[in-house]
C-alpha cells in the first residue's frame, strides 16, 4: 500500500509509529532524486539554491565538521536504504561542493551507499567533468549500473 502514496504521505504515516517508520523508510528512500537529499542528513550542511529553473546549487560542508569523525550516524541509517540515485534532481543545474577533495578522499576508503543498484545523471551540460566525481563518490560494490543522459533543451 505505501508503495501508492506520496512521498509527503510516506512522510507523515512514518511519523505514526516505530512500526509504521520501519515499514515506510525502506520504501521512501529506496529512489533518492537529488544528490543534496543525502548531504542534508549530515551536521550543519547548508544547501544554497539557485531561485530559477538554471543554475548552480551549492553544498556548503562545515569548515568545522571533520569528514573523517563527523556524526554520520543517521547518513548512514538512510544511506544503506538507497538503491537508486537520480543526482541531479533538474538536469539544468549543477551542484557544486565546498570540499570536493575531501569528500572523495574519505569516499575512496569509505563506501556511501553500501546497497547502490544504479547511479543515473541527467543533464544540460556533457561537458563537465564533475560528474564523473559525482559516480565515483556514490559507485558501491553492489552498483550494476551507470547511466547517463543528455537533455539538449532548456525547460520553458
Amino acid at each position: 500500500i505505501t508503495d501508492f502514496l506520496s512521498q509527503s504521505d510516506q512522510a507523515h504515516l512514518a511519523q505514526v509509529s516505530r512500526f509504521h517508520f520501519q515499514l515506510v523508510m525502506p520504501l521512501a528512500w529506496r529512489t533518492v532524486t537529488g544528490a543534496t537529499q543525502l548531504f542534508k542528513l549530515l551536521p550543519g550542511v547548508r544547501v544554497e539554491t539557485p531561485g530559477v529553473l538554471t543554475g548552480t546549487e551549492t553544498i556548503y560542508l562545515p569548515r568545522n565538521l571533520n569528514i573523517n569523525t563527523a556524526c554520520f550516524a543517521r547518513f548512514r541509517f538512510y544511506a544503506k536504504l538507497v538503491k537508486h540515485i537520480l543526482l541531479f534532481k533538474n538536469p539544468a543545474i549543477v551542484i557544486k561542493v565546498n570540499r570536493w577533495g575531501e569528500l572523495l578522499e574519505y569516499a575512496s576508503h569509505n563506501v556511501l551507499l553500501p546497497s547502490l543498484l544504479s547511479i543515473t545523471v541527467e543533464t544540460y551540460w556533457p561537458e563537465s567533468t564533475s560528474h564523473y566525481a559525482w559516480i565515483a563518490l556514490f559507485s558501491s560494490p553492489s552498483n550494476t549500473q551507470a547511466t547517463m543522459s543528455y537533455c539538449l533543451h532548456f525547460y520553458r
